[in-house]
């Protein structure tokens, strides 16, 4: 049995937006190509990151993580997480949250996306990402900080900061049924028991950081069916 780390972000982008990323990723070893969003995200964190600096706080006393309503607010990027399990192999799965805090007995956690349009939904690479920092909380900090539900909230800015839209999701046991599903799907793939399957949308690999080195990349819109290709070698 094997010792597999796995990026909270990494699982949920194979996971939610191309299984083959995993592929490539743990089994070839590739290295995906920096893209512009992922600089914009970057940068967008730093700003975020910053700012937070600047708050002035005082460390929570034991008694006060114990009490579930009184408010805290964790420095951004300040929260690491994780959670391990047994599957095949033993995966532990670790990340560090954008921004947590704690209103009125409830957890927020906080991811922050750069967008320059609202979204018409939560993505479920998003959903994903979310719903594993919520569980990495829960076993990481339990013990130690007393709340009453968790709750995680994408924010969707532009790159500038500003606020767009944001999707706020309760971590229910319905939600977290979809995460340990797709859990096992990805540890499957690792574990090579189980095949990855492709999204055949060439929308998705052009953006992908992968693209340049993907064996599985679509470059162009297939064709729809009942649509033959003219063979012209053999006209005169």
């Amino acid at each position: 049995m094997n010792m597999i780390n796995v990026s909270i972000s990494h699982f949920s982008s194979a996971m939610g937006y191309c299984q083959f990323t995993a592929v490539n990723r743990y089994h070839l070893r590739l290295k995906p190509r920096l893209m512009p969003h992922t600089l914009a995200g970057r940068a967008l964190h730093e700003r975020l990151e910053a700012e937070d600096k600047l708050i002035p706080r005082e460390e929570a006393t034991k008694e006060q993580l114990a009490d579930p309503f009184f408010d805290l607010d964790f420095t951004r990027e300040g929260v690491t997480v994780s959670f391990d399990r047994i599957n095949g192999n033993h995966f532990r799965y670790l990340g560090r949250t954008d921004k947590v805090i704690r209103h009125q007995g409830v957890i927020y956690i906080i991811d922050d996306k750069v967008t320059s349009k609202p979204a018409s939904g939560l993505y479920h690479d998003r959903l994903l990402q979310l719903a594993a920092y919520c569980e990495a909380f829960i076993r990481s900090y339990s013990r130690m900080i007393a709340f009453n539900k968790v709750v995680f909230n994408v924010v969707h800015r532009r790159p500038d900061g500003g606020v767009i839209q944001e999707n706020k999701v309760d971590y229910t046991p319905e939600v977290n049924a979809i995460l340990v599903r797709d859990l096992n799907t990805f540890e499957g793939i690792i574990n090579k028991t189980t095949q990855p399957d492709h999204h055949n949308n060439p929308k998705k690999c052009a953006p992908c950081g992968f693209f340049d080195q993907c064996k599985w990349r679509i470059e162009s819109p297939p064709l729809p069916p009942g649509v033959a290709v003219m063979n012209n070698s053999n006209s005169s």
